[in-house]
């Protein structure tokens, strides 16, 4: 269909297309339509008219009939319209549909990236977690087996300072030294001595265990070696009887005499025996503050050190 009418064309750069609005046919213009058409139809045949007649009816049927010309308009701007859509709109929509697509298949490809990305991350951070974890299970392991051996070792020094040693001696009608070294056992280590309270000796005579410093005592001959009975057990010796001794070497013990109650500034006695680690405990304890016969006021509430024992 060729186009003569409508603006809407791209050499026209698209102009939109004015049309005048219609109007219904009135009762007084019915006179007149007759002679109108008339007119039209000997014009369209080339046929001599009143044109005057024509010029002056125009006006009022104008835009109250559709014409071949402004059917021919309509149908031109409406087939400039597909036009317009066919060559400018739908190629710009495919253009911008496969640019969303490959907007889209970007944008995929990134996620699938970032996602298997956090996945190694988290992965290698899981297996790192794993890996130190490993090595802090077996620096504990290794630490709690050298605790284990020091453990050992510390209780075998403790078993090698705390020592037990026994012998057991047959003895003759009234005997009263006992001497450690001349028992049934031979193998006693000389610094197995005696130099050890009376009370850290079980003494037992007759499978009856005697009691320290009533019964017996560490005879003061300057070697430690040799337990002397007392008049309180001298009865029970007689020819044949046995006697086992059995004492242990480095072992201090602590006594604490409380009173019935305290009052504020009261005192506690404290006697200490060391054993062989040292004959002078006073020697040991020079060094603390307040020394000599009378204690301080209790309200100073300070260690005393009484030199007079």
């Amino acid at each position: 269909m060729r186009n003569d009418q409508s603006t809407f064309i791209q050499e026209l750069g698209y102009l939109i297309d004015e049309f005048d609005e219609l109007q219904d046919l009135r009762w007084s213009d019915l006179q007149y339509l007759a002679e109108y058409r008339e007119l039209k139809m000997k014009k369209n045949d080339g046929l001599p008219i009143d044109q005057v007649k024509l010029d002056q009816l125009e006006p009022l049927f104008k835009n109250k009939i559709v014409t071949a010309s402004r059917w021919n308009k309509f149908q031109n701007a409406l087939v400039g319209m597909q036009k317009f859509i066919k060559d400018e709109v739908e190629g710009f929509v495919l253009d911008k549909q496969q640019e969303m697509q490959l907007f889209v298949d970007g944008k995929q490809a990134y996620i699938v990236e970032f996602v298997d990305g956090r996945v190694r991350l988290i992965n290698n951070t899981v297996s790192e977690g794993i890996n130190t974890m490993s090595d802090k299970r077996d620096y504990f392991i290794a630490f709690v087996n050298t605790k284990t051996d020091e453990v050992r070792e510390i209780i075998q020094e403790f078993d090698s300072n705390s020592a037990r040693y026994y012998t057991i001696w047959t003895a003759t009608q009234g005997q009263l030294d006992f001497n450690i070294f001349q028992g049934s056992n031979k193998n006693i280590p000389p610094e197995a001595n005696l130099n050890i309270a009376t009370e850290n000796i079980d003494l037992v005579i007759n499978g009856v265990l005697q009691t320290p410093y009533t019964d017996f005592v560490i005879h003061n001959n300057g070697f430690y070696d040799t337990i002397r009975l007392t008049a309180n057990s001298q009865s029970l010796i007689q020819d044949g009887t046995e006697i086992v001794a059995r004492w242990y070497k480095n072992v201090g013990k602590l006594y604490f005499k409380h009173a019935h109650s305290h009052g504020e500034g009261g005192r506690d006695s404290l006697t200490v025996t060391k054993g062989m680690l040292d004959i002078n405990l006073k020697e040991q304890l020079m060094y603390i503050p307040f020394r000599g016969n009378l204690p301080p006021d209790p309200k100073e509430r300070k260690l005393w050190l009484d030199t007079s024992i």
